[in-house]
Parts: C-alpha cells; structure tokens; sequence
C-alpha cells in the first residue's frame, strides 16, 4: 500500500496529478487523502530549500525513534526516516520536519532540492 501511495505523490508532485473535479469520488479515499498532504508537506519543504537553501544551514541525519514510540501505536510503523533540519537565522527561524526515506528520495525529483541536498552530502563527506 505504500508503495502504491508513494506513486501517486510522486505523480501529483511531478505536476501529473488527477483533476479533483473530474474524480470526485476518488478524493474521498482516505489514501489519496493522505497522499495529498504528504504533496503539500514536501511543496513546503520544497519551497524552503529553493529559496532559503543556499543560505541557511541545513542538517539531514537519521532521525531517532519517538520517545513513545513502542507505547503508541503507528499505523506505518517506526521504520527510521531522517530529520531535515533547517536553521534560517536572518529570520530567526527554525524548521524541523521528519521524512521517510522514500519522501527524501520524492524531495530530491526537484532540481533544484537535490543540488541542495547533494551539496550539503558534499560538505559533510568532507
């Protein structure tokens, strides 16, 4: 399943997304559902990096599992992910969001994002 969720973000960030109107039916499905929030997070991350990229610090490292995380149950399961961190000082901002690794390898479909992010794999590797 999501395998198959997965796809359909990839195709709706790639810009071949399904006409709401013409499949009505369809946004009803809570898979699909999930799936557009999960386009709009990485639009936003997305967005971020594009225009605050260059000139903030960014930091990707594997994230840590929640402190509850075998008290609570989660649906997808804690299957690791990463933390993307991004620190934009001359706003005196902060954003941390936690993405799965096929959500990283989805963020990295935008030119401009994986020059970022392959920078900054440059920069620590160094």
């Amino acid at each position: 399943m999501n395998d198959l969720l997965y796809r359909i973000v990839e195709r709706m960030l790639l810009g071949q997304g399904m006409s709401r109107n013409k499949n009505f039916a369809a946004f009803e499905d809570p898979n699909l559902r999930r799936a557009t929030r999960i386009v709009r997070h990485l639009r936003s991350i997305q967005d971020d990096l594009r225009r605050y990229g260059p000139e903030c610090a960014v930091t990707l490292e594997p994230a840590e599992p929640p402190r509850d995380a075998a008290a609570a149950p989660d649906p997808q399961g804690w299957g690791g992910g990463r933390r993307l961190l991004l620190v934009i000082t001359h706003l005196r901002s902060r954003r941390t969001a936690y993405l799965t690794e096929e959500e990283v390898r989805l963020l990295r479909l935008d030119p401009e994002v994986d020059a970022v992010l392959s920078a900054l794999e440059l920069q620590e590797a160094s």
